[in-house]
């Protein structure tokens, strides 16, 4: 994949530099783009279908068919696997080509603005109910951690919950139930045969599932800034969580959202990515 370095902007991100009108050879000169599928549902969340296409138009035109990121819980089956021996294949790329892939074809449609008009306003409905779900279960979060605030048994401060057993509990045990709970949801795309055992996932080695780790902290983080109210909780922390994901695999993870930002680049100790916001961003590629 050369020696540029891998890249990621989240939805925001798209849309600043695509107002800032930054030519796409720009970046792809100096940087490998890769895309997610949190992304593309992030595009479809744009109300006015002609602004969706064009966006969506112009991260592909930055992208190379063979840096697409796959779903993020893919990709936690497939790194958790791979840590433990069970997969050889790449755990972070999508290797479907758009005739095989439902969510490529969809973005081929909008991209080219060929999409039906009724068909993008389907999926822009169905991003949208998935968005309003996430925010239900993450506001029901923070009211259990208020509740655990409010009887004297509230969270440390940050530094030592990550030391005293955050990544143990937080992470390890709630990966093996996060996959557990994909593989009852979602049995023809996760089977139970996917699944290894608990015992083997809560001794993994931390170092080996970045991406996971990420994503995961993330999500602790974001509860910690609700249960202190430092913000939210949002409508967009659940999507965000699955943009930090991927900055556990890039070298540059880019975006123009405050909040994720701060988190990521403070909180998370797991990123392997350099953090920059969007306009900065922007003013260092002016500057080469």
């Amino acid at each position: 994949m050369g020696s540029k370095g891998k890249l990621y902007f989240d939805t925001s991100a798209v849309n600043t530099i695509y107002d800032m009108r930054v030519p796409e050879e720009i970046v792809s000169k100096h940087y490998d783009v890769y895309v997610s599928y949190t992304v593309f549902v992030g595009l479809l969340c744009c109300q006015e279908r002609d602004r969706s296409s064009s966006l969506a138009s112009y991260l592909w035109k930055m992208t190379c068919p063979d840096f697409l990121l796959l779903w993020y819980p893919s990709l936690m089956f497939n790194e958790v696997r791979k840590a433990l021996g069970l997969e050889k294949n790449d755990p972070y790329l999508l290797i479907d080509s758009p005739e095989k892939s439902e969510w490529l074809r969809q973005w081929n449609l909008v991209r080219s603005g060929r999409s039906r008009e009724q068909d993008h306003l389907a999926l822009n409905e169905y991003c949208r109910k998935i968005t309003k779900e996430s925010k239900a279960k993450r506001v029901a979060a923070y009211e259990y951690l208020l509740q655990r605030r409010e009887s004297g048994d509230p969270l440390e401060h940050w530094p030592e919950e990550i030391e005293q057993g955050h990544r143990k509990h937080r992470i390890q045990q709630h990966i093996y139930n996060e996959m557990a709970n994909y593989c009852k949801d979602e049995p023809c795309r996760y089977p139970s045969s996917l699944l290894p055992e608990q015992k083997l996932v809560e001794k993994i080695q931390y170092d080996l599932i970045p991406c996971t780790a990420c994503g995961m902290e993330y999500e602790g983080a974001v509860f910690y800034c609700n249960l202190y109210q430092i913000f939210g909780p949002h409508t967009g922390d659940a999507v965000d969580m699955l943009h930090a994901f991927h900055a556990g695999f890039v070298d540059v993870f880019v975006t123009n959202d405050n909040n994720m930002f701060e988190i990521l680049d403070k909180m998370v100790l797991s990123k392997k990515s350099k953090v920059v916001h969007a306009k900065d961003f922007v003013d260092s590629l002016r500057n080469q």
